[in-house]
């Protein structure tokens, strides 16, 4: 399979291809991504996972059968606990920061987002009463900071899950991915699985593998509990990840209204779980 990387299409490609080769070489031995064969200049050549994404499968068989789809959370949990416990080594963290984050620390990285993300909550009337959600990140972030790093995988939407009529394939699209730590990742993972698509205008509903199904494959990989302590940092992390995404939505449009029912919606459904400790 070949994947081309166009600045015409997406700006920034020679970086967006420079990451997703850094990421797919770490997560060679997961065995849940394409296995890279080459990189060509403007494109790579990867496996191809046989299957279909996992939201494109919903679009054409809506009423998916329960007990396959949770087979698929299952599966997704397995892979999910595969990549997130895949540690960086010192030399490749550094290779890393130095390629793609001119040398700054998570930390520093973390801290800019949340800063810049409280500024743009403040300038937006209808994003002002969501400045206490991100002050809640700060509270757990030091705990969370202690772990291992990673990569993880920022954008977790449903288009990049591969399925087939047996359940979870694996993951594709790792164009954007970043230093991170094991509850960073579960927050990136948990931020993606309310039931609002990113993409779209109408704020369709779809369906969705549910926590749970997810929980209970990652548990079983790892051998690991997620309890309510976890559960909550866990989502404080999906906030962190959600103030990237005001940040990047931000700065990349003009016409920043267009996003801020999704923006709205999401911290809605985050702040929902973070208050109940589990999810909606």
């Amino acid at each position: 399979m070949l994947k081309y990387y166009d600045d015409r299409i997406k700006p920034g490609a020679s970086k967006r291809k420079s990451r997703e080769v850094f990421f797919l070489r770490h997560a060679e031995k997961s065995k849940v991504t394409p296995r890279l064969l080459g990189d060509l200049g403007d494109c790579i050549i990867m496996d191809e996972l046989e299957g279909d994404p996992l939201e494109e499968r919903f679009n054409q068989q809506p009423g998916s059968n329960s007990e396959w789809l949770q087979q698929v959370g299952n599966g997704m949990g397995t892979g999910y606990a595969r990549l997130a416990n895949t540690q960086l080594s010192e030399r490749h963290l550094i290779e890393y920061q130095s390629a793609f984050d001119d040398g700054r620390t998570l930390e520093f990285i973390s801290e800019g987002f949340m800063e810049r993300a409280t500024e743009i909550c403040e300038s937006v009337p209808e994003l002002k009463r969501y400045k206490e959600r991100i002050d809640s990140v700060r509270k757990h972030l030091p705990h969370v900071l202690k772990e291992q790093r990673t990569l993880y995988k920022y954008d977790n939407n449903l288009g990049n899950v591969i399925v087939n009529e047996n359940g979870f394939v694996g993951f594709i699209d790792f164009e954007e991915c970043y230093v991170g730590t094991e509850t960073i990742y579960l927050g990136a993972i948990f931020d993606c699985l309310h039931k609002i698509p990113w993409h779209t205008p109408d704020l369709h509903v779809y369906e969705c593998p549910t926590w749970e199904s997810i929980k209970q494959g990652y548990e079983k990989e790892t051998g690991s509990i997620i309890d309510d302590r976890r559960f909550v940092e866990i989502v404080a992390m999906s906030l962190l990840n959600a103030c990237r995404r005001i940040v990047d939505t931000f700065e990349r449009n003009s016409d920043f209204s267009f996003w801020v029912p999704r923006h709205q919606a999401r911290l809605d459904a985050l702040g929902a779980a973070l208050d109940r400790k589990a999810p909606l």
